[in-house]
């Protein structure tokens, strides 16, 4: 017995050091967010719905509200440098904000109704802007832009969705990726893909046609001059390749699990009155999947590590944030208390739009401690 106790113990020693060894790989290190600030706690402004967020070159944040028609300017502390709310049917003006993207000091305005791009230069801190041209596109079918970026000097780079109606309620709609040359006026379709949401009308008449929860889609991300995308019905993230789009690359699989939609979930959304029809509930009920999408949104920060908003346990709708290299390794993770959507992570701070329960968008900054 007694020659059988170090063989024990070194036995229980090799197997609490190879525990440990797992468990320190499974280990990931926690970003600590610090709230810089939080405009929902101030009554100066009120956000109607916030489409994009960006930097520009001075460091001032630009704000899309495309509920208010208005982009928004602040400064570093959140303080309200400039609204532009410039609409009309002149040059540099719109009348439906789609889109902004801002790239160090220009600025560039999407008007949807109009089918323009504007383009501006942002002369300084105090976000004064220079209109400098503006470029009609030319397929009037293509109204809903979901994202925008110039591509180089001669081209935009525009995803577009398919438009709704009750006839096409539920059937699988498509995002096209489109590549438009400024000079000749021509656009070449670059990548399809498919939605897979699932829709519901606003009341009973069909009129304002909404996601349901628990709908798919596609997402698109920009650094530099690489476009990658995603589909959160799916747990991988691709590096497109323009010249070649079947032949683009998974870039990283996201270690996820599926979460499974519970029965209680799947009938709070058919007994909600106000937004699904009585006569296409059966419908929507065999179109809602079992389980719910692996993530809500990814980007990608200055530092070329992609932070993806993923949707697990109860953590959902931006609560939950996890940072990979571009290698697909998990580095670190954080957790919210609120639902944040972040739209730029940069210089060490990560803005972001702050929802609340009911709905209600904000602007919302935090300091990055990794």
């Amino acid at each position: 017995m007694r020659r059988l106790l170090p063989f024990l113990f070194l036995l229980m020693l090799a197997c609490t050091s190879e525990s440990d060894t797992e468990l320190n790989q499974e280990q990931v290190s926690e970003i600590e967010l610090s709230v810089e600030f939080d405009l929902s706690e101030t009554d100066d402004i009120d956000f109607g719905f916030i489409r994009n967020i960006y930097l520009d070159s001075f460091n001032n944040v630009f704000v899309a509200d495309v509920q208010s028609n208005s982009i928004l300017i602040f400064d570093q502390n959140g303080a309200l440098i400039r609204e532009f709310d410039n609409r009309g049917q002149g040059p540099g003006e719109y009348q439906t904000l789609a889109q902004i993207y801002v790239n160090n000091q220009s600025l560039y305005i999407v008007d949807s109704s109009q089918l323009k791009v504007s383009e501006f230069r942002i002369e300084n801190d105090l976000g004064e802007l220079t209109h400098i041209d503006d470029f009609i596109y030319p397929d009037r079918a293509f109204r809903r832009v979901v994202n925008f970026w110039p591509y180089d000097e001669e081209n935009y780079l525009f995803v577009f969705g398919e438009g709704f109606s009750q006839q096409d309620l539920l059937e699988t709609k498509y995002e096209k990726l489109q590549l438009f040359n400024k000079m000749t006026q021509e656009y070449t379709e670059v990548h399809q893909l498919p939605q897979r949401e699932y829709f519901r009308f606003s009341n009973s008449r069909g009129f304002g046609v909404r996601p349901l929860a628990f709908g798919t889609k596609p997402i698109f991300s920009k650094e530099n001059d690489v476009l990658f995308y995603g589909h959160n019905s799916e747990p991988t993230i691709h590096k497109l390749d323009f010249q070649n789009p079947e032949n683009s690359t998974q870039v990283f699989e996201i270690p996820l699990e599926p979460t499974q939609v519970s029965s209680q979930e799947r009938q709070s959304v058919l007994d909600d009155e106000y937004y699904v029809s009585r006569n296409i509930q059966s419908e929507i009920n065999e179109q809602l999947p079992e389980v719910k999408p692996f993530f809500e949104t990814f980007l990608i920060d200055d530092d070329g590590h992609f932070w993806v908003a993923v949707n697990q346990d109860d953590f959902q709708n931006g609560k939950l944030w996890w940072v990979f290299n571009s290698d697909g390794e998990r580095l670190y993770h954080t957790k919210l208390k609120d639902s944040v959507i972040f739209h730029e992570i940069k210089n060490g701070k990560a803005y972001g739009v702050k929802e609340s329960e009911f709905g209600v968008h904000s602007l919302i900054s935090f300091s990055v401690n990794k």
